[in-house]
């Protein structure tokens, strides 16, 4: 009922297949389910079933909330970007470290290289070509990345790490030949699991408001 206030169910289906196409392998499907279990447990004490059963609404409501949340941008919706909404929330990064641990390449921007090195002349001999990326670079080093601290989980370069960096759980992806920032959806982080949470709740007020308009 909810996502039919949202968005009509032909441009819905197109969302899903689009999405089917980007998805290789078990593995993504397998991530998005149980972030939807994850999400759907927090989203169930943020906004009760029972609270707003007078109005109709139901877990298949919620768990197609979580959904959406997970597959489109509020920007669809006339509402923040996801990159707007991680900006905004610094504190849902725990400090787990397993992005620094587990990412590769670390992409750097030929725009970023020469401010990166202003501020850390001795990245000099850290940073190489990207093969992956001509003209663009990448940190020599990764998995994990040389700097970040195990012990103190935190990064000797954080006030000048690179945008990719920055913009986790973020990754940066060309859709229509267009850069966009898409979640990277990983079960165990929890800034993924928030920010999915967030986009529910607004998602879900919003069906309310329209709802109740109707």
């Amino acid at each position: 009922m909810f996502r039919d206030l949202l968005i009509p169910e032909e441009l819905w289906e197109k969302v899903l297949q689009k999405s089917l196409k980007k998805e290789k392998g078990e593995s993504t499907q397998i991530s998005r389910n149980l972030i939807q279990k994850l999400v759907l447990k927090k989203l169930r004490k943020k906004r009760s079933v029972k609270k707003y059963r007078k109005y109709g609404v139901t877990r298949q409501d919620l768990q197609e909330i979580i959904e959406m949340a997970q597959l489109l941008g509020l920007e669809f919706f006339g509402g923040p970007s996801d990159f707007e909404i991680i900006q905004n929330h610094p504190e849902w990064c725990n400090n787990c470290g397993k992005c620094c641990r587990e990412s590769t390449p670390i992409f750097i921007h030929r725009d970023e290289l020469n401010p990166l090195l202003l501020f850390n002349p001795d990245l000099k001999n850290e940073i190489i070509a990207n093969p992956a990326y001509p003209e663009h670079y990448k940190f020599k080093e990764d998995l994990p990345c040389k700097f970040h601290d195990i012990e103190d989980k935190k990064c000797s370069i954080y006030d000048s790490r690179p945008q990719v960096c920055q913009s986790y759980p973020l990754i940066l992806v060309e859709v229509e030949n267009k850069p966009h920032y898409i979640p990277h959806l990983q079960p165990d982080c929890n800034y993924i699991i928030s920010l999915v949470l967030e986009k529910s709740m607004i998602l879900f007020d919003e069906s309310l408001k329209k709802l109740n308009s109707n």
